[in-house]
């Protein structure tokens, strides 16, 4: 199985690289922006230069070769409570968090087989009906790669390509300064184990990995 990871260098993304990567048959291709110690340890491919924030990636992925049979995309600017709502800190998070993400996919879409799944790491803070104020642009981002996965999905689905939207739990990383419910570790693992559970018959499905509930937008 040939997978795509994007945001791999630490936290939940380091231990998706890592369990993927430990599996039989599972070729990994990492998309970074830079090189890592803890990615270079493990069996995979990392493609630098990939900076969701600039323009370029999505010629620079016309070079990927092969088919993938999974993707998926956990690169992102994690949130800040802003006092002033600053319009290029606004503009970088919609970019990365979702525009450039899914751009990427869609270019790539002749590149997944027909089965394929491809998996969006949102968050439920996106969800509008759960939305109780602040972290503007965190919400805001995570919202709009909602829409636009579900716009994808409908796209894809003639191609048996399933899309996916996952929150992964409060996990206790870098931008819950360690605060949790979950390990990265264990986040990854449910990420993975309910990866499987879902197949095109569920294309667009805003799912919670760590409760186990369906997410309303």
């Amino acid at each position: 199985m040939r997978v795509l990871l994007s945001g791999a260098n630490r936290g939940i993304g380091l231990q998706l690289a890592t369990q993927l990567s430990g599996r039989e048959g599972v070729e990994l291709h990492c998309l970074q922006r830079n090189r890592s110690e803890d990615l270079d340890k493990l069996p995979l491919t990392i493609h630098a230069g990939y900076d969701f924030s600039q323009e370029g990636f999505l010629e620079k992925s016309d070079a990927l070769e092969g088919e993938f049979d999974l993707a998926i995309l956990n690169a992102g600017i994690g949130f800040t409570n802003e006092e002033e709502l600053q319009l290029e800190k606004l503009s970088q998070q919609f970019m990365v968090n979702a525009i450039s993400q899914v751009a990427l996919v869609h270019r790539m879409r002749k590149k997944f087989r027909y089965g394929a799944k491809i998996v969006f790491i949102s968050s439920i803070m996106g969800s509008t009906q759960d939305n109780t104020g602040g972290y503007y642009g965190y919400r805001a981002s995570k919202a709009a790669l909602n829409n636009l996965a579900v716009t994808l999905s409908k796209e894809f689905s003639s191609l048996g390509i399933t899309v996916l939207l996952f929150h992964p739990g409060y996990v206790q990383t870098d931008m819950t300064n360690g605060m949790g419910n979950i390990t990265t570790a264990q986040s990854a693992q449910n990420i993975l184990e309910d990866i499987q559970k879902f197949d095109l018959s569920h294309t667009g499905l805003y799912w919670h990995t760590e409760d186990k509930v369906e997410i309303p937008y």
